[in-house]
């Protein structure tokens, strides 16, 4: 996730790690993959086919496609379950990083993945939405703290989407509909550096990506997530999903 410092979105990573949460174990979330770069923990992800894995564009822009794998199975980011490779990246080819918009990204695996290490999570069907309400289920292995490490063992938290008003209120002009805010006014619970490109879950179905945000966990600063429903066509145009 982009950790944000200033007003300038462009200024640091948020690489989302999960604050406010509890240790878990990959079994419960068999989705939940562990994105990795030169054989290390960059950024979450989620199995959404056999083949086919959904993550933020900011994690993979930029990256040399052979050195991108995924880790499976895993509840640790650094060993078990079973490695597979990254055979094609798809950044979304509107995706800014000035503005973090269109923040999705799409990797199309070398081989079908295991079912036994991992299980895909559904999308949303068309004219489903985000809703103000809703309660979302966050993993990964980012920091507990704003200036913390990220942790070698999946965790979890749930959070509420916000109203879209509010959010943009105290998130700023750089919220756009393709974007939504989750966590809680007070702060204490969010994503971190290291959750980035993971999932939000809201019933089963995964509906939105884990983005950016200014800072961790703060009052009035709640994560910001890429928004599923509205940028579903470009799944399904790349995926066939």
């Amino acid at each position: 996730m982009y950790i944000v410092s200033g007003q300038d979105i462009t200024d640091t990573y948020h690489d989302g790690k999960i604050i406010g949460g509890m240790s878990t174990d990959v079994s419960i979330y068999p989705y939940q993959l562990s994105l990795q770069y030169f054989g290390l923990h960059s950024c979450g992800a989620s199995l959404i086919s056999p083949t086919w894995v959904l993550t933020a564009a900011h994690c993979i822009k930029g990256t040399y496609t052979p050195l991108l794998s995924v880790r499976a199975g895993a509840t640790s980011k650094e060993d078990g379950g079973i490695i597979v490779t990254v055979k094609n990246k798809y950044v979304h080819p509107n995706f800014k990083t000035s503005t973090i918009d269109y923040d999705i990204g799409l990797l199309e695996l070398s081989e079908s993945m295991d079912p036994d290490y991992a299980e895909t999570i559904p999308l949303p069907p068309e004219g489903v939405t985000i809703k103000e309400g809703d309660m979302g289920t966050v993993t990964g292995w980012g920091s507990t703290t704003e200036d913390g490490a990220m942790v070698s063992q999946l965790r979890v938290t749930e959070i509420p989407v916000l109203n879209q008003n509010h959010c943009k209120r105290v998130i700023g002009k750089t919220l756009t509909n393709r974007m939504f805010c989750a966590g809680y006014v007070r702060g204490g619970k969010d994503a971190c550096q290291g959750d980035s490109g993971g999932p939000f879950i809201v019933d089963g179905m995964q509906m939105g990506i884990v983005s950016w945000g200014y800072g961790c966990g703060k009052p009035q600063k709640p994560g910001v997530y890429t928004n599923i429903p509205v940028v579903r066509n470009y799944i399904k145009s790349i995926a066939g999903i």
